[in-house]
């Protein structure tokens, strides 16, 4: 006898079924947006122009981190078997793999290997953009809100296509606020 599926509550059944379901996609975000960055990091050209899109549809806070880190000099290239990995180097000299934020255990051989990367400079521009916007996508509708009144601030018209795109996925009616009035402030400003 199944005890779930002869419950009283098919409530009960149907939890567990969509639990399981969305099992594998448990920490997918997280995944895809370091995996994204990593290539994007290894990427030239118009690659690197569609990871940047694939990486700009995350909002987790960790991308500009990351970006910074890049930035900074603190990010290499490392050949584990002869396939290239993106690593990155903490303020504690500890080594963490980009693609998945595992820490890596290095020797001062491999250390003396890893080639440093950094970021040219339109990438750096383009990934920029990316930054300044990332707050309109998080989860939290507090660091969406905090994001558009930052953005419209700014008066810079450069971001009003952006506060203009989550304006119309947004279903948080504080944040539509706050993007309305970004909005408002940043077309005063340009006359647009």
């Amino acid at each position: 006898m199944n005890p779930i599926k002869n419950s009283k509550s098919p409530s009960v059944y149907c939890f567990l079924v969509c639990f399981l379901m969305l099992l594998p996609l448990q920490g997918q975000e997280a995944t895809g947006w370091r995996d994204a960055f990593s290539k994007l990091i290894l990427a030239e050209g118009v690659e690197q122009e569609a990871l940047v899109e694939q990486l700009s549809q995350f909002g987790d806070a960790g991308i500009a981190e990351l970006y910074e880190a890049w930035r900074k000099g603190d990010v290499y290239q490392f050949e584990i078997n002869g396939v290239p990995q993106v690593i990155r180097q903490l303020e504690d000299q500890s080594w963490l793999k980009v693609s998945t934020g595992e820490p890596i255990e290095l020797n001062q051989s491999d250390i003396d290997a890893a080639q440093k990367l950094r970021a040219s400079r339109g990438l750096r521009r383009t990934m920029k953009s990316l930054i300044d916007t990332l707050g309109l996508k998080s989860e939290s509708p507090m660091v969406r809100k905090d994001s558009a009144k930052k953005l419209g601030l700014s008066q810079d018209d450069e971001f009003v296509p952006a506060l203009r795109a989550r304006l119309d996925i947004e279903s948080d009616s504080g944040v539509r606020s706050s993007i309305e009035e970004a909005l408002a402030i940043s077309l005063l400003k340009n006359g647009s």
